[in-house]
């Protein structure tokens, strides 16, 4: 099983692998692919999801149906296409809490 990167480290990999590795070239970029993904390139802010959402949108010729079944799981931005953070998974379910509190 691979590790799900966090949203800004899957940003940062995304626009690095836009710009070829390079980051000189990254800090001189002016989002001009992805303009929403801009304020996040570097790694070091919180990712708005719904930003990572729209530029999936865009990739896939702005058709939603095409986001959900998209064919590039290799894209950092793959699991988070929906706008939904898959390492929260169970975070803040209530019924998750109601099973942990009865198994102490």
């Amino acid at each position: 099983m691979t590790k799900i990167l966090s949203p800004s480290a899957a940003v940062k990999k995304y626009c690095l692998g836009c710009m070829c590795g390079s980051h000189i070239e990254l800090r001189e970029c002016g989002g001009g692919c992805s303009g929403e993904l801009a304020p996040y390139r570097f790694g070091n802010k919180r990712v708005k999801l719904k930003d990572i959402k729209i530029r999936c949108i865009e990739c896939s010729a702005g058709e939603i149906s095409r986001v959900r079944n998209c064919t590039s799981p290799d894209c950092p931005l793959y699991p988070f296409r929906m706008a939904g953070n898959p390492n929260r998974k169970n975070i803040g379910n209530k019924n998750a809490f109601k099973n942990l509190k009865t198994k102490l």
